[in-house]
C-alpha cells in the first residue's frame, strides 16, 4: 500500500522477556515450535493469568497441520508448571489447567490415531469418521479434522 512503511523489530527475545509497567509485571514467553513456529504467551504472574494464544483450543478442534506435536506437548506441560488460575485460550472460553490437560490428551490421541489410520487408508472421510468416534466431541472446529488429516498425515500420499 502506498505510504506504508515496514518496521523491523527493534527488540527481540529468545525464551522470556519481562516488561515492567510500574505496578504491573508482564512476562512474554516464547513457547518454541508448537501450534506454529512463533507461539508467544503473555503471563501476568501477580494475577495468575496466562494468555495462551493458540497453544490452547478449549472445546474446539485445533488446527494441527503445521504444528509440532512434541513441542506442543512440552509447552502444555510447561503451562501446568506455572502458577496460573485463569487461562485465556486462542479459541474457546476462559479456561483452567483442566482444559490444558484435556488439550494435551486430545492432541496426543489425535496424532496417534491419525498416524495409525493414515498408514492403512488414504480416505480422508473414513479417517475423519474414525477419529470422531475415538476422540471426545468438541463443540467447534469439526471442519479442521479433515484439513489436519490431509495436510499433516496424508501430505504427499495419493
Amino acid at each position: 500500500m502506498q505510504g506504508t512503511e515496514i518496521s523491523i523489530p527493534s527488540l527481540t527475545f529468545k525464551k522470556t522477556m519481562e516488561i515492567d509497567l510500574g505496578n504491573q509485571k508482564v512476562e512474554l514467553i516464547y513457547a518454541g515450535p508448537a501450534h506454529t513456529d512463533g507461539n508467544i504467551m503473555v503471563y501476568l504472574p501477580k494475577e495468575k493469568i496466562l494468555f495462551a494464544g493458540d497453544i490452547l483450543f478449549t472445546d474446539y478442534h485445533p488446527f494441527m497441520a503445521d504444528g509440532y506435536i512434541e513441542g506442543w506437548v512440552k509447552v502444555l506441560d510447561y503451562i501446568m508448571s506455572l502458577d496460573v488460575e485463569t487461562i485465556i485460550p486462542g479459541h474457546g472460553p476462559v479456561s483452567s489447567k483442566k482444559d490444558v490437560v484435556d488439550m494435551k490428551d486430545y492432541i496426543i490421541a489425535f496424532d496417534k490415531k491419525a498416524k495409525e489410520l493414515a498408514a492403512k487408508s488414504h480416505d480422508v472421510e473414513y479417517i475423519t469418521s474414525e477419529i470422531k468416534k475415538a476422540l471426545p466431541a468438541r463443540s467447534q472446529g469439526d471442519g479442521l479434522i479433515p484439513m489436519n488429516i490431509r495436510m499433516k498425515y496424508l501430505k504427499g500420499k495419493k
